[in-house]
Order: structure tokens, then sequence, then C-alpha cells
């Protein structure tokens, strides 16, 4: 529904900024919140009447996330200077 998509998404962008020495760190963080994600499934997966209703109830968060990556995260600036657009690299990395 799009949920591992968002992580690799978070993780990329994220990776660009925070430097080699944390990319482990960062990476470890995902995987053990992906992991206490996947643990809480099971007592939902209780509560909920069918599987359609825990489909919709599990996407509800990535859904929350649209509107951040929508109007929040800018182009990745080694994209932009990839481009050759390396003003709005620069904007970008002011920006952060």
């Amino acid at each position: 529904i799009g949920v591992g998509g968002l992580g690799s998404d978070c993780y990329v962008l994220a990776s660009e900024f925070i430097g080699p020495s944390w990319q482990s760190r960062t990476g470890n963080a995902q995987a053990a919140i992906f992991a206490v994600g996947g643990t809480l499934l099971a007592p939902v997966a209780l509560c909920m009447p069918g599987w359609r209703s825990l489909a919709l109830v599990s996407a509800l968060p990535a859904a929350a996330y649209v509107p951040v990556f929508l109007l929040g995260v800018a182009e990745s600036p080694r994209w932009l200077l990839a481009q050759g657009r390396a003003d709005e690299a620069a904007r970008v990395l002011l920006r952060v």
C-alpha cells in the first residue's frame, strides 16, 4: 500500500544530509521501527473484523505522510546537481 516505498524514500533522502558516520545507525533504527510495526500488526489484526479493514487501518499511517512529502520535502540536492540545477541545490542546502 506504499509503506515500503515510504521507508526507503525517507532513508535515502535522510542519508544525503546525515553523513556516512550516522547512516548505519539510521538504517538500523528504521529496521527496528519496521520490526515494531510488524509486531504490533498481530494484535491490531485480532481487533479487525476482516482483511479489508485491516488493510485500511494499516495504510492510514502511510497516508498521513503524503501531505508531508508533497509540501515539505525538497528535491534531492544531488539530483539537482546532476541535472545542472546548482542554484536550486544550493537553496535546498541552505533551507536544511
